[in-house]
C-alpha cells in the first residue's frame, strides 16, 4: 500500500489478494466495497487504486523479510494514521495488504 500526500489530500494505491477461488466479477465486487468503505471513511481520500493479485503472489514478490502479520499491522496503523479510521477487515476471500 502507498499514500501520498498532496496538498493536504491522500492519494493511495492498494495491491489486494483474492482467493483464485473467486471469479473475476466477485473479487472485483469485494474490492469495489473496500474502495467505497475507504473512501467513505477516510477524509480527504481523493483516489484510491487498487490491484487485484492470485492470493500468495504478493508475499512471494515482496520478499521483504517481513511475516504477513507484520505487514497488515503495518497497514493497519498506516490507515489509522492517514484516515483516523480502522481497518476493512479482510473477508470473503481477501486479504488486506
Amino acid at each position: 500500500m502507498w499514500v501520498y500526500d498532496v496538498e493536504g489530500n491522500h492519494y493511495a494505491e492498494a495491491h489486494l489478494e483474492a482467493d483464485i477461488a473467486l471469479t473475476l466479477r466477485q473479487a472485483h465486487a469485494l474490492v469495489s466495497e473496500l474502495e467505497e468503505r475507504a473512501r467513505a471513511e477516510i477524509p480527504r481520500l481523493r483516489e484510491l487504486t487498487t490491484h487485484i493479485e492470485p492470493r500468495g503472489q504478493l508475499v512471494q514478490a515482496a520478499s521483504s523479510g517481513l511475516e504477513e502479520s507484520q505487514i497488515v499491522e503495518a497497514a493497519e496503523r498506516l490507515v489509522g494514521e492517514v484516515g483516523g479510521g480502522g481497518v476493512v477487515s479482510p473477508g470473503a476471500g481477501l486479504s488486506q495488504r
